[in-house]
């Protein structure tokens, strides 16, 4: 606010600056006095179109609120992981970084991740982890999930959802995976 009040002094000093010099040159005092009553308008114009400013960006916050999405990473039912909106708006264009693992020591893995591309408010869909080899090119046979499946998880894993509201604005979410996540999770406690 206290920028607002400062452009407020600024235009109003140029204004009376500006007024001063046009003051000496009128004769008549209907002018001057028609002349004093624009000024005031004009500053009053400027008033109200800051403080008009100002409630649009407050609109504009809430209505983004509105649209936000919110999502979490469970293992649902003891057998598959899925993303779950718990925001207030559907997340577009979901996906979610490849992760490079180590899961026995010396050979390094890449996760990727397949998402849904559109996950509704308070909607779970699954999502499917792949292990590949780290390049990316093919995928590692022989090697199963175990070191990230609850409860029997030996390791913790943070990875980075990136996702959409409705309107194109754009979101991170940090998600993890791994020890801790609760086995068995049930979809309406995580309701918040």
């Amino acid at each position: 606010m206290k920028k607002n009040v400062r452009i407020i002094l600024v235009i109003l000093i140029i204004a009376v600056l500006a007024y001063l010099p046009f003051k000496h040159f009128l004769e008549n005092k209907a002018y001057v006095l028609t002349s004093y009553v624009l000024l005031l308008t004009l500053i009053a114009v400027i008033w109200y179109s800051l403080e008009t400013r100002g409630l649009r960006k407050i609109s504009a916050e809430h209505l983004e609120l509105s649209f936000k999405p919110h999502l979490l990473l469970i293992y649902k039912d003891n057998r598959r992981f899925c993303l779950y909106n718990i925001g207030n708006g559907p997340a577009v264009r979901i996906r979610i970084d490849d992760y490079i693992v180590e899961p026995v020591k010396g050979i390094s893995l890449r996760l990727r991740f397949t998402c849904p591309p559109v996950l509704k408010k308070d909607e779970w869909l699954p999502i499917e982890i792949k292990l590949m080899s780290e390049d990316g090119e093919k995928q590692a046979d022989g090697f199963l999930l175990g070191f990230i499946t609850p409860p029997a998880a030996t390791m913790t894993i943070n990875v980075t959802a990136r996702f959409q509201n409705l309107i194109g604005k754009e979101y991170e979410a940090l998600l993890k995976i791994g020890q801790g996540m609760g086995e068995g999770t049930s979809i309406p406690q995580l309701a918040i």
